[in-house]
């Protein structure tokens, strides 16, 4: 979105907080999949995506979204349910909608 011609940036969170782990454990369940989760200290999933990051040049994943999996601050979507006139729907139901096989 553009605001006084500058680009806007947003974050879209959920109602409710839910850990990564459990986010895959979710994802395996409505897609009929077993995975195997590995726990991994901050630091080395740190130095990976870093790394991940000067060898590829548009890394599907980043230092700055890993920064956001260990936050558990509540953040608002006021301002984009107001620019978009979205709804925010509910993590089950958004991941039924997106990946079920119906």
């Amino acid at each position: 979105s553009l605001e006084n011609g500058k680009k806007k940036i947003y974050i879209i969170s959920g109602n409710e907080f839910i850990s990564f782990k459990d986010l895959i454990l979710k994802l395996s369940k409505i897609l009929g999949k077993k995975r195997l989760v590995i726990n991994t200290p901050f630091w080395f999933s740190y130095c990976l995506i870093y790394f991940y990051e000067k060898i590829f040049p548009n890394p599907k994943f980043t230092l700055e979204q890993l920064s956001y999996l260990g936050k558990t601050e509540e953040l608002s979507n006021d301002e984009v349910k107001k620019d978009f006139n979205i709804k925010i729907i509910s993590l089950d139901e958004g991941l039924k909608n997106t990946f079920s096989k119906t």
